[in-house]
């Protein structure tokens, strides 16, 4: 019984001592990616401790980036798994408010204060996404066909979990995967594509216009 116990012991050190140094050399890899990055984009890198998670934060072509690793619980357990986290935030106003999520953003969605779901039945819309909006009238006028296709691709990444919200003053979108991002080629494409996807829901000053004229006035 005592050999056996040894054996068992020896395996398992053997798969936590390799799962361990598999997660290193990710991590590694990761730490240059971000870095190379970072110094083509003219972005802060933050490279950590040795063992510990890299970041990157600053501003590309107007939009704040920030890459980091974060902790996710997973719904079914107590226990949590490592993300890479992505967010791109628009410093300018589009229409008040919409949230756009994909399944595993529900719960956050539902809690946000006078957010509704939203009625997609006329327009050309995913159903396995979530929409939910403050002011209905606003919002439809907001969702154009080119938006809503950009929304989509904004939503539609593969392995992630992805929330869009945006309102009169901000935009916030944020994708939290368990891909490391460790391809300087797709990270570049996937930041790049997402900031081409943000300038297509600007807004001009007369749908500004049109769109306040539409909003709920503020109770007193």
């Amino acid at each position: 019984m005592t050999a056996v116990w040894i054996l068992l012991w020896i395996v398992f050190s053997v798969v936590i001592l390799g799962t361990t140094f598999w997660s290193l050399i990710i991590q590694f890899q990761q730490k240059k990616t971000w870095e190379a990055f970072a110094k083509k984009a003219g972005l802060k890198y933050m490279k950590g401790t040795f063992s510990g998670p890299c970041a990157v934060e600053g501003v590309l072509d107007g939009y704040d980036i920030s890459l980091f690793t974060a902790e996710q619980q997973n719904a079914d357990t107590r226990t949590n798994k490592k993300v890479t986290g992505l967010q791109v935030n628009a410093n300018e106003g589009f229409v008040d408010g919409l949230a756009c999520g994909t399944p595993e953003m529900r719960t956050f969605i539902k809690s946000l204060d006078g957010i509704k779901r939203h009625d997609m039945a006329d327009k050309k819309w995913d159903k396995n996404f979530l929409i939910s909006a403050r002011n209905t009238d606003a919002v439809n006028l907001f969702l154009t066909d080119e938006r809503l296709e950009a929304i989509q691709k904004m939503l539609k990444v593969n392995n992630a979990d992805v929330i869009l919200l945006v309102d009169s003053n901000e935009g916030v979108y944020r994708i939290e995967t368990s891909n490391p991002l460790t391809d300087l080629d797709q990270l570049e494409k996937m930041v790049k594509a997402t900031i081409a996807r943000y300038k297509k829901l600007s807004v001009s000053k007369e749908e500004e216009a049109k769109f306040k004229k539409l909003y709920e006035a503020p109770t007193q």
